[in-house]
């Protein structure tokens, strides 16, 4: 085995730590899925590779922190081939997408595929053993201050008595945490990226802002100071620029925060919104939203196993429509999600929202009484109960469901207009792009 740097390293090295196998087909390393793993635990970086591919394994540079297999046909044993396909398929297949597995201090399988639940809830896996004497502190200088209120009359310096105290506390507790946190954080991070610990952390999730766009710094301001935020998309240019001229207009009729972000795909919009859009994604972080997004996978698994229903998940579903709005062969034109801090008002094609900007003078005055976000909605729902809305051709949309979930359902309802959808498998190559998907495309 081996050090990003080529420098060979042995198995003690993680005797006692847990360890993420980061399982890929092929030579090319897989960057977007080390990219939300590295940092958190030790990774090994495993390529399965056949004989033509052996000699060209594309190392990155140095600066990326993992270990690699030396030599993976001459290393990786038959013995573990097996493992992978009889544990962890259909979690793994040759030519699919990477898997990350979960391996506790003790060797011990926890996840068969950790990459999921890492690319949803990230470093909040990790910091929740955090702890400093900042979170007691306060309370004893309080406390102190209290007790020798009076203490002042025969003690001169008890102020400065009492700080020094203070301090000492103060760093004897943050020396001790450290100390426990240097011992037990790779086995707690390996215990945290449990099969277990997954379905626990969905089962405290909600349908809201910050579940979608976690990690976008931009974005977790404008939820943290409550603005109105407009997140965009589609396919069709003119219909996005038109969309997202409606929004502006309209901004600068009413004194409310509203913020506009473009999040689609579509790389010839970005420079053509930028000037209406308070934020429009650039290829590298439009990528990463939507690779995230793929917690869909993820979030069945949860939904299968708690024996819930996959069409009455208010996640899943809202997962689904923005997924269909910008997948392959989507033919959606332009859609819209509307918040306000990390609230979700509304999720849906943008004829709809366009439909109910357009209508702004007829609910304006209900803006004033009851605000933006219930004046929208009261409007938006009036006009869906209403014909003025209601298209007779929906916009063809489709789902691409990984083919390495444990089940996938024989029927699945379109989000927009609840109808079956029509079934196709599809392959796929990206010719060596580790960001490929192998899926089930799934198309109304």
């Amino acid at each position: 085995m081996r050090e990003h740097n080529n420098r060979p390293v042995g198995l003690h090295l993680f005797q006692g730590q847990g360890v993420l196998l980061l399982i890929s087909s092929g030579k090319h390393f897989p960057f977007y899925a080390y990219y939300y793993a590295s940092e958190r635990v030790k990774m090994i970086w495993v390529p399965i590779t056949n004989d033509l591919e052996e000699e060209h394994i594309q190392m990155p540079d140095r600066k990326f922190n993992y270990y690699c297999v030396l030599d993976p046909q001459k290393w990786i044993a038959p013995e573990f081939i097996r493992f992978l396909r009889d544990e962890c398929f259909p979690t793994f297949q040759v030519g699919g997408d990477p898997i990350a597995i979960s391996l506790d201090n003790r060797g011990r399988l926890v996840h068969s595929n950790a990459l999921h639940m890492i690319f949803t809830w990230g470093f909040q896996l990790t910091n929740e053993i955090t702890m400093r004497s900042g979170d007691i502190i306060p309370s004893l200088e309080t406390e102190l201050r209290e007790r020798t209120s009076d203490a002042d009359r025969v003690i001169g310096d008890i102020d400065e008595q009492t700080q020094e105290f203070v301090r000492e506390v103060r760093k004897k507790i943050n020396d001790w945490v450290e100390d426990i946190m240097t011992k037990t954080r790779s086995s707690y991070r390996s215990y945290n990226y449990t099969s277990e610990r997954e379905q626990a952390l969905w089962g405290k999730e909600s349908w809201n802002l910050k579940l979608v766009s976690k990690n976008y710094t931009k974005l977790k301001r404008w939820i943290d100071d409550e603005n109105y935020i407009f997140l965009c998309g589609g396919n069709n240019n003119k219909q996005v620029q038109e969309f997202t001229r409606k929004l502006e207009e309209v901004r600068s009729k009413i004194q409310v925060n509203i913020k506009i972000a473009y999040i689609g795909r579509s790389g010839k919009n970005v420079n053509k919104v930028r000037s209406v859009c308070d934020y429009a994604f650039n290829s590298r972080t439009d990528k990463f939203f939507w690779i995230r997004l793929r917690m869909a996978s993820s979030r069945i698994q949860y939904l299968s196993k708690a024996g819930l229903d996959e069409e009455n998940d208010e996640i899943m579903q809202g997962l689904k429509k923005l997924l269909a709005y910008e997948a392959e062969g989507s033919a959606v034109g332009v859609w819209a999600l509307l918040s306000k801090g990390n609230r979700i008002i509304a999720c849906d094609m943008g004829e709809k929202i366009y439909g109910v900007m357009n209508e702004y003078e007829k609910w304006e005055d209900n803006t004033q009484e009851n605000g933006f976000d219930k004046a929208f909605k009261d409007c938006y729902e009036t006009m869906l109960s209403s014909s003025s809305l209601t298209l007779t051709q929906h916009p063809c949309c489709s789902l691409n469901y990984p083919s390495n979930l444990d089940e996938i359902s024989e029927t699945v309802s379109c989000p927009q207009c609840n109808h079956n959808m029509q079934k196709f498998v599809t392959f796929s190559c990206c010719h060596g792009s580790t960001t490929s998907l192998h899926n089930f495309n799934m198309m109304n």
